[in-house]
């Protein structure tokens, strides 16, 4: 599943037209992960990363994109226990647009630290920003 989204007056926006440039792909099916690696030239062993909750964190630099993949927290509350579980992000910032891809429907933009957004690759920052403070407590 695709969800593309532009920066409007500062404010993501979620859109349907072409004018996106930060796109997240939630589970992405055999033909999002062919447009990832045969269109958008994402490394096929990154995007298998960015799907695999075990992944360790790194940043790969690539030609046409700087690939980032890294932990974010997740939180689950049970009535009497509390678990703290990591998924993981590839995160691939092109000059001009930002591909995010999850393995699971997570909630990326609800924070506030997503706010005043620029840029995709200030959201970028903002992203990894969001979950530093997280594991910070």
């Amino acid at each position: 599943m695709q969800r593309k989204y532009r920066i409007v007056d500062r404010k993501l926006v979620e859109t349907e037209d072409g004018s996106a440039t930060v796109t997240v792909f939630v589970n992405p099916t055999p033909d999002e992960r062919k447009l990832l690696v045969d269109e958008l030239k994402i490394d096929e062993h990154n995007l298998v990363s960015a799907l695999d909750p075990d992944e360790l964190s790194r940043i790969e630099f690539e030609p046409q994109h700087h690939a980032i993949i890294y932990s974010r927290p997740q939180n689950y509350c049970d009535k009497e226990r509390f678990l703290f579980k990591c998924g993981t992000v590839g995160a691939f910032l092109f000059k001009d647009r930002l591909a995010v891809v999850v393995s699971e429907d997570v909630p990326l933009f609800d924070s506030v630290q997503i706010s005043r957004v620029q840029t995709p690759a200030g959201l970028l920052l903002k992203l990894i920003l969001g979950a530093v403070i997280h594991f910070r407590g």
